[in-house]
């Protein structure tokens, strides 16, 4: 019988489950220091990593009115999105087209898979507050173009630096 060598599976690079997740969100949302982070104009946001551990890690982001993110996914890490304040809106893309808008309002939370591919904004005209974790912990997104033939296509990589404190 032939050896087979196998490595043992680090747990670091598993994402965690998505309970757990959307637990983490709800739990740093508490304790969260939104006002650390500078209030943004309308159209802007602004992020902020604010845990780090082999296992995941927490942004606070700051949406100004009518903000938005591009189309993107978390680079291969599942996610949680937790609003604290205020509404978001998530879109997925679905080929070349969208699928019905999403309404997230404070105090509800959202998993995302590994795969997840979307497009968040702040319809209101205020500014709205969000806690995000991310498994295993945030290192590249993937920004997305929709083509009307072709479908999704990956306009830009994104790399994430270990100390970082902002996502655009």
């Amino acid at each position: 019988m032939p050896i087979v060598e196998t490595r043992p599976i680090d747990p670091a690079t598993q994402p965690l489950p998505p309970r757990l997740l959307c637990a983490i969100a709800v739990d740093a949302a508490m304790g969260a220091r939104f006002d650390e982070l500078e209030t943004p104009e309308p159209g802007q946001r602004h992020a902020r990593r604010v845990h780090r551990a082999d296992t995941h890690d927490v942004w606070l982001i700051r949406w100004g009115a009518g903000s938005h993110t591009e189309i993107h996914d978390h680079g291969g890490s599942a996610g949680a999105l937790h609003v604290v304040s205020g509404w978001l809106v998530e879109r997925l893309p679905q080929k070349a087209q969208w699928r019905s808008p999403r309404v997230v309002p404070a105090g509800w939370h959202r998993a995302m898979p590994a795969a997840h591919v979307h497009e968040v904004a702040n319809e209101s005209r205020t500014v709205a507050e969000s806690v995000h974790v991310y498994s295993p912990p945030l290192e590249t997104m993937h920004h997305y173009e929709i083509h009307r033939d072709t479908g999704l296509r990956v306009a830009r990589r994104e790399s994430i630096v270990a100390g970082s404190s902002a996502i655009e």
